[in-house]
This record gives C-alpha cells, structure tokens and sequence, in this order.
C-alpha cells in the first residue's frame, strides 16, 4: 500500500485518502480529502474560516459579500471578466447579518454590486 503525506494536516495516508491528479507526478492531489474539503469550504487562510468578508473592487466599484476571497476573486477574473487588481477586504464578521448590512448600505450610497 502507497502512502504518501498531506501537505496541509502532514499526517502520512493511503492514496485511497486522496483525490486523483493526472498533473502530478504520483498520480494523486497534494491534500488529502478532509484538508481538500476545508480548503474549497473556506479558502487558504485560516484566519477567515467561518467568517463572513465584504470586500471592494476598486476599479469597478463593486462591493460584494463571501466567505470564500479567493474562490469569489477567482469568479470575478474568469467569469465576469473584471479587473481584480488591488481589491480590498473591507470586513470580517461571523455574523452574516452585520456583513449583508454592511454591503446594504454601501451599495445604497452608490457602490456597484449585486442587489436584492
């Protein structure tokens, strides 16, 4: 039985306990599943986990709400085409609430962004 070790948890597992990637030389991701998960639910750092961001594109002046920064950014590159360059985390919360009212009023005094 192949073992290999998760960069993330550092714990030596079977290759059964990791995604496959054609990409890599062993045939299987870097993180094992459970550290995968944790990292596509709440990003690289840890700091942000569970926690709510609002966030600002300023060259389009764009407010916008995640839990995920670098999923979302990624979104706004590939999909939406827009510049991401120097965007700015402007909060944290745990509370959504506190977060949705943040972007709320900044997008009511004139900050681009989706609407309700």
């Amino acid at each position: 039985m192949k073992l290999q070790k998760c960069s993330k948890c550092k714990a030596e597992k079977p290759y059964s306990e990791f995604h496959k990637d054609r990409n890599r030389p062993t045939g299987v991701s870097r993180y094992c599943k459970p550290c995968k998960k944790d990292y596509d639910r709440h990003g690289g750092d840890p700091k942000l986990w569970e926690k709510y961001i609002v966030y600002y594109l300023p060259n389009h002046k764009y407010i916008g709400m995640t839990m995920n920064i670098k999923r979302r950014i990624n979104q706004h590159a590939t999909k939406e085409g827009r510049n991401v360059d120097g965007y700015k985390i402007l909060m944290t919360t745990k509370s959504k609430r506190i977060a949705h009212l943040a972007e709320t009023f900044l997008h009511i005094i004139g900050f681009n962004g989706f609407r309700y």
